[in-house]
């Protein structure tokens, strides 16, 4: 068996921990957090370096960002997981204000703030040199940071503005600098902007971060955090707006092809229009922003947020979480973790039949159908698909077949030109492999009963015989054949026998 290893291939939906409310076990709010977004199948986290946000005491002599990364052992514990992608929100000064960048500066603070950026980046490329892991540095709705007092009818002063340019600079130069100066190798530190009102600009000509900020800095990339385009839902014209106002710089060229990624988003903006939003139609409409915004080929798609940061009195259809105050995972949770299985089916398919990844622009053009289709329809659509008949010959796809159903069988080319000659004569690809799990051939080498065991059948009640290409599509379409894709999906970066065994023999 080939131990080829593959790319990461970035799944793009997840969630975010800050400030949460309730929490379960001794592990305290961050950690329990971060392993439940994990367990979820999310390959990204997003938090803030704030120990204040967590329940964390409060150190004086914790002076910097660094030390409260390298310092907190929570911190240390969620920086250390197995996340690809870690989002953090990073302000001006440690233990300072959560979320809000400082437009008012002086040489002291543009000196501090360059510091505390240089040197946290320094540290996350020193601490995870050839670990693969890419870290984001970023901020909160840098529109209400330039507003203010949250009215959005007012123009923005352009003093506020050029403060914002000035803080957005230095935060990008530190980043650049540590990345030249630190030598690494296989991992990526990162800078961000966060916009939230693009529409205002868009729609009304306010100024705002997208129209007059933005074109005006150079940037790794940039977050939307998306609630004034949800209702109605606008969001890929937002995406698209501000794309077309950013400039960026080419590190992160070779990861992902946009670079403006949902930063945040929820599920319950029926609520804004009619007063209440029930728990399953908060799902449908987050399943609405994760496909439209994955089609326009958002690198992340990211729910607020995994537990509530609200007030204890929110009503459970106002809907800020993926699991409640009463530890009930929540229909949006069950979406998420299923949609992240299916984008790692999606993955696994392609890996397994074609040898390589999905294009970030096939899952693009593949995720309107993705969630509502059955795995075996997804193997269907693969194989029968016109890139499996260009990058796979007959012989090719059908050798595969016989080679892993019959390893231990002579007469092994025959049967590959058999078969061969029927893909030929237009039989598709998808029922040539049913013909040959259904082949006396095939059944005289497995038995009934060792069939069934291998699916995990064996103990299938059924209200009719079923023959051996049903029991293989019943296989496929079962809910623990699906979920085992996220116990499997660090395993899977590798070409395992774990994986191939899962999705043939």
């Amino acid at each position: 068996m080939s131990s080829k290893i593959f790319p990461h291939f970035n799944t793009r939906v997840g969630s975010q921990t800050f400030d949460p409310k309730y929490y379960f076990t001794e592990e305290g709010p961050l950690v329990e957090t971060a392993k439940g977004l994990y367990e979820m199948g999310a390959d990204v986290i997003k938090f803030s370096l704030s120990p204040k946000l967590y329940n964390l005491p409060i150190n004086p002599s914790l002076k910097s960002f660094k030390d409260i990364a390298c310092s907190y052992p929570d911190f240390r514990t969620v920086l250390d997981m197995p996340f690809k992608y870690f989002m953090i929100w990073v302000i001006n000064e440690a233990n300072g204000r959560e979320s809000a960048l400082d437009i008012f500066l002086n040489e002291e603070k543009e000196h501090k703030i360059y510091s505390e950026i240089y040197n946290l980046t320094s540290y996350l490329l020193t601490t995870y040199n050839d670990s693969g892991k890419v870290f984001l540095i970023g901020n909160w709705e840098s529109d209400w940071v330039l507003l203010d007092d949250y009215d959005a009818s007012k123009e923005v002063d352009d003093s506020r503005i050029e403060g914002m340019i000035r803080n957005l600079t230095i935060r990008q130069k530190a980043v650049e600098d540590a990345r030249r100066k630190i030598l690494h190798k296989n991992v990526w530190v990162g800078h961000y902007a966060e916009v939230n009102r693009p529409l205002d600009a868009k729609d009304r000509q306010l100024k705002r971060m997208t129209n007059c900020v933005l074109p005006n800095v150079i940037l790794d990339m940039v977050s939307y955090s998306s609630y004034d385009s949800l209702w109605p839902n606008r969001t890929t014209e937002a995406l698209s707006y501000i794309e077309e106002n950013s400039r960026f710089t080419a590190y992160f060229d070779e990861l992902f092809k946009k670079k403006v990624f949902i930063g945040e988003y929820d599920g319950y903006w029926d609520f804004v229009q009619y007063g209440y939003c029930p728990t399953e139609k908060q799902a449908e409409n987050a399943l609405s922003v994760i496909s439209s915004g994955i089609a326009w080929g958002a690198p992340f798609i990211l729910y607020w947020e995994f537990y509530s940061n609200g007030l204890d009195n929110m009503r459970e259809w106002e809907g800020f979480w993926l699991v409640d105050r009463d530890n009930q995972k929540q229909p949006v949770y069950y979406l998420h973790k299923e949609i992240l299985a299916k984008i790692n089916v999606f993955k696994n398919l392609y890996r397994y039949w074609l040898e390589r990844n999905p294009e970030e622009d096939e899952l693009n053009r593949a995720i309107g159908k993705l969630y509502k289709n059955p795995i075996s329809v997804m193997v269907k659509e693969l194989l029968n698909s016109d890139i499996f008949r260009w990058e796979i010959s007959d012989e090719k796809y059908v050798s595969k077949i016989i080679c892993a159903l019959f390893e231990a069988e002579s007469e092994v080319e025959d049967k590959v030109f058999k078969y061969t000659e029927q893909c030929k004569k237009g039989i598709s690809r998808f029922q040539i492999l049913l013909k040959i799990l259904d082949s006396s051939e095939f059944c005289k080498i497995i038995s009934e009963s060792d069939f069934k065991k291998y699916l995990h059948l064996d103990k299938l009640v059924s209200e009719r015989e079923m023959i051996r290409s049903e029991l293989w599509i019943y296989y496929l379409d079962r809910k623990e054949f699906l979920l085992k894709e996220l116990s499997i999906r660090q395993v899977s970066e590798k070409k395992s026998s774990l994986v191939n065994r899962k999705y043939l023999f």
